[in-house]
């Protein structure tokens, strides 16, 4: 059995909830679609068998069906809504859980964002941006490739291509420590 990284399980958390939301809106709609056929269909059914005299329906034909679609509908509204609280509370706890701490991994990359999404590289114009979140990517034999944020301390300690341990609280990098007289490693290599 193969080990599934912890980049390929992201990956599929946000397939889950795309999917889900793609299902959800499609029973919705579609049931929508029949609902109205059905509507439609048993209206004119219970107009042609209405008793003359009397003004009774005899047979309303598929419209017994109807509420089977309304069921769907709201069926479909709950699998949406469903699907986005989990994405939401997946990202909101993102930085929580046990702190694991991740041998032999290797720096990537390093960036930071600022407050309106654009991805920084210059260290020296750091200075100049507000609320930056800082990110590093990283790549570990066991977990794959991965961006983790963490605070600017730890930011300025990972250094690209630099391979130590990393402590590790969700997505979140508590510390990193390098190992010290190894041979340098060239960023993209696998090691």
């Amino acid at each position: 059995m193969r080990w599934i990284t912890t980049e390929e399980r992201e990956k599929r958390k946000q397939y889950a909830v795309g999917c889900g939301v793609l299902l959800g809106a499609l029973v919705s709609v579609s049931s929508l679609v029949v609902g109205y056929a059905l509507t439609a269909s048993s209206v004119h059914r219970a107009t042609y068998t209405r008793d003359p005299t009397s003004g009774k329906v005899n047979d309303i034909g598929v419209g017994v069906y109807i509420p089977i679609a309304v069921v769907l509908f709201f069926g479909g509204i709950l699998i949406c809504i469903g699907s986005l609280l989990y994405g939401y509370f997946q990202d909101k706890n993102k930085n929580q859980g046990a702190r694991v701490v991740r041998p032999n991994s290797g720096i990537i990359a390093r960036f930071a964002i600022d407050k309106n999404g654009i991805q920084i590289t210059d260290e020296s114009s750091f200075e100049f941006q507000d609320k930056l979140r800082f990110y590093v990517r990283v790549l570990s034999p066991t977990e794959g490739s991965l961006e983790y944020e963490c605070a600017e301390p730890v930011f300025y300690q990972c250094g690209e291509g630099m391979i130590g341990d990393i402590e590790l609280m969700g997505r979140w990098i508590g510390a990193f420590r390098p190992y010290t007289g190894m041979d340098q490693t060239h960023v993209g290599e696998r090691f």
